[in-house]
């Protein structure tokens, strides 16, 4: 029986190291689902919520505006189904739309994204070096043990959100590509023009979805004071008794209310889902992308290992200070509307 080939050290070290990357790899895929999830989660039960809010708030108006004594089963009806919608949304909202459920989900993106920034710093030899470390690598800013520590800390900020996470029907992950190597050419087209584009498209995605719900609460509002007029609550008793003449307040109070819950509920949704306020934010982190790669092609010596090094470091920060300012609103956000 011949001896067994001898191992490179230098590829086993490299193997080692293609490991640690695929193991944080594996991390930050495992929380981007976990938050991808939670706020799916969190905007079907708020959709869910104020629709049963609004209607049942109609169905109970209307009902009320039943005099007739033909009706009075299909008054009782609608009052049953209308007080119970009413009875369910504070459930949904202290369970499916809690603070705590938000602040899992930000707290699951947040770690998503240090997770993808540590790696991508590892890879371009950006990380900083663990303070505690006994064993300094060679490579300068590619320890795999900082990559390792790095990680740790990270993971350890998900603790108070990881009953969430572990609650949740965890799906396989589907196997995705990941670099465990990297090149400069391939950090720039996969991380920095890729976030370019992606700042881009999200952001024009935000700023439509800002504009529509926009014209839908004043075209609500305006709906919401025509209605008001015509059943005589904003104008004076001649007007209103003219308008009555067509349209019976029977018909216009209970469609009033429900275009008025509707209209808050727009507002609301606006509010919580700061559209106007991410597209603001994407596209001024999709700028400073921008100069930050067109300033480091036009230094004296671009592929210098400092120069690399500069670049990542400028750009991971870029992004994170997006990531981090996105986090910090959507938990004030909360706070502010706890109370409430």
């Amino acid at each position: 029986m011949g001896d067994s080939p001898a191992i490179d050290p230098a590829e086993e070290g490299e193997l080692a190291l293609a490991k640690v990357v695929e193991s944080a790899w594996q991390d930050q895929a495992l929380w981007s689902d976990v938050a991808s999830r939670l706020g799916e989660s969190i905007k079907r039960w708020r959709f869910w919520s104020a629709a049963a809010g609004g209607i049942g708030l109609f169905l109970t108006v209307s009902a009320g505006m039943m005099s007739s004594e033909s009706l009075r089963d299909q008054r009782t009806a609608m009052t049953t189904i209308g007080v119970l919608l009413l009875a369910i949304v504070p459930y949904l909202r202290q369970k499916l739309l809690s603070p705590e459920r938000v602040l899992a989900w930000t707290k699951s993106r947040e770690a998503s994204e240090r997770l993808k920034e540590a790696i991508y710093r590892f890879l371009m030899g950006a990380l900083d070096a663990d303070p505690g470390a006994d064993n300094p690598h060679p490579a300068g800013g590619r320890n795999p043990l900082d990559l390792i520590r790095r990680c740790q800390v990270i993971k350890q900020t998900t603790s108070e959100v990881a009953g969430v996470a572990a609650a949740m029907n965890m799906r396989q992950l589907d196997p995705k590509a990941r670099r465990v190597r990297m090149s400069l050419d391939e950090y720039l087209s996969d991380r920095v023009d890729g976030q370019i584009k992606y700042y881009m498209a999200f952001g024009e995605k935000a700023a439509k979805r800002y504009r529509f719900f926009y014209a839908l609460e004043i075209g609500l509002g305006i709906l919401a004071v025509l209605l008001g007029a015509l059943s005589g609550r904003d104008t004076p008793a001649v007007a209103a008794d003219a308008a009555l003449g067509a349209f019976t307040t029977a018909f216009l109070v209970p469609l009033l209310t429900l275009v008025m819950a509707a209209a808050a509920a727009v507002t609301a949704h606006m509010a919580a889902s700061r559209d106007g306020e991410l597209a603001a934010r994407y596209f001024a982190t999709r700028d400073a992308l921008k100069a930050i790669r067109d300033e480091w092609s036009v230094s004296p010596d671009p592929h210098d290992p400092a120069s690399v090094r500069r670049l990542a470091d400028a750009v991971e920060r870029a992004i994170a200070a997006e990531y981090g300012g996105w986090v910090s609103d959507w938990n004030q956000s909360q706070q502010k509307a706890s109370p409430a």
